[in-house]
């Protein structure tokens, strides 16, 4: 699926409304932040590369094993209530 993208406004967060005495602080140059993103920039595979998608931290196998217990659960579940 393709398509495009036009951008009509610029403006700021509060719809493009725009107000001429306002200013706009910028956060200081030269600090690092403490949060999710100093984290990922300091991780060396966040970013992923062109083959592969950026690691968020979570295996997958115990993801998947616990999907398939709740489904296996819920189908035993389901055929004790028909038995009875």
């Amino acid at each position: 699926m393709k398509g495009t993208v036009t951008v009509t406004d610029t403006g700021g967060r509060d719809g493009g409304a725009s107000d001429s005495g306002s200013t706009q602080a910028t956060p200081p140059t030269g600090t690092s932040g403490t949060g999710s993103e100093s984290a990922a920039a300091a991780s060396p595979d966040a970013a992923g590369s062109a083959t592969q998608l950026p690691s968020t931290g979570m295996p997958l196998l115990p993801l998947l094993a616990g999907g398939v217990g709740l489904l296996l659960a819920g189908a035993l579940l389901r055929r004790r209530t028909r038995v009875s």
